[in-house]
């Protein structure tokens, strides 16, 4: 029953961060004057995008990573049992497994582990971003999962491994450094193709007007037409060498 809860948060808490990474990137660091419906109304395609990242460059591989990191924090987590505490039991063993330990110490660690171990282990550099946010999840699934098991641990404590889990996230999987760590590769979005994404994330079809028929310069004009054909530029013009043409009546 346990682990079925456990399963269960994990993936509310996955497909979660994805929508609310989205938001984040978003309200927070695209920081656009205009949206459209589409972009506030329809997240969940641009959530997989997210969530496609944390397991990039290759995702099913990313996705195993990303399973090793979550199945290790629900194992941590009934470490407790092994000095006195339980799953979802309200006493210091249980909570202090319970706690994202791991989360955090490959959060910080790996930006420093990977300059002098990624030749030794390239895949697991490779896909520290998948790892670390199973890591992350998993930690955050244990927590409410153990909470929901027996009702004994208190729904405060769930919510404080919430905020310290969900943040970095939001960072990391928008390709942003948190706090000075950054981890994976660059972020690719992919219905952006090869361009870049900071040259066209704040173009708006709705924010570019585009007249209909754009009127002629030379409409009107009462400049002469032997200038016109020789002048292509008003700057080398001099507009006192010419006279208003008078209308005949």
């Amino acid at each position: 029953m346990a682990f079925f809860l456990y399963l269960v948060f994990l993936a509310f808490f996955t497909t979660g961060t994805g929508i609310l990474a989205y938001y984040a990137d978003l309200l927070f660091f695209r920081r656009k004057k205009n949206y459209s419906r589409e972009e506030i109304t329809e997240p969940w395609l641009r959530a997989y995008e997210r969530i496609a990242n944390a397991l990039s460059p290759d995702i099913p591989m990313g996705g195993i990573l990303f399973g090793i990191g979550a199945l290790f924090s629900f194992v941590w987590s009934l470490a407790s049992a092994i000095f006195g505490g339980g799953f979802g039991e309200a006493n210091a063993p249980s909570h202090f497994f319970h706690f994202p330990l791991p989360y955090f110490a490959a959060f910080f660690s790996f930006p420093f582990l990977k300059e002098v171990y990624s030749e030794k282990l390239p895949l697991l550099f490779r896909f520290e971003r998948a790892l670390v946010s199973g890591l992350g999840l998993g930690s955050l699934s244990s927590a409410f999962a153990g909470w929901g098991h027996l009702h004994e641990m208190h729904f405060l404590f769930c919510s404080v491994v919430f905020l310290s889990v969900i943040p970095p996230l939001l960072w990391l999987w928008n390709g942003k450094p948190f706090l000075g760590s950054l981890l994976g590769p660059p972020v690719v979005w992919e219905n952006l193709g090869e361009a870049s994404r900071e040259e066209v994330e704040d173009f708006s079809e709705e924010e570019v007007e585009f007249p209909s028929e754009a009127p002629s310069p030379w409409e009107d004009s009462s400049l002469p037409e032997e200038a016109i054909d020789s002048q292509s530029d008003f700057g080398d013009l001099d507009f006192d060498d010419f006279e208003p043409k008078e209308k005949s009546s």
